[in-house]
């Protein structure tokens, strides 16, 4: 999570007012992930880091 090396698929990043957005390398993707994945920071860690496996599994970055 607080890694700075270049995804290998997706990442999540903190957006704006203490939201996870999913970012992915491919970029029409990282915006469909932008408007439908939305996290409040109050989650716990694990449930983030369950929902970015979720995405890694089922999508193509």
């Amino acid at each position: 999570m607080h890694n700075n090396r270049t995804p290998t698929k997706c990442q999540l990043e903190l957006a704006n007012y203490g939201t996870y957005v999913v970012k992915c390398r491919n970029n029409w993707l990282t915006n469909v992930l932008k408007n439908t994945i939305k996290i409040n920071t109050e989650a716990k860690e694990d449930t983030i880091k369950n929902l970015l496996l979720y995405f890694m599994n089922i999508k193509e970055c």
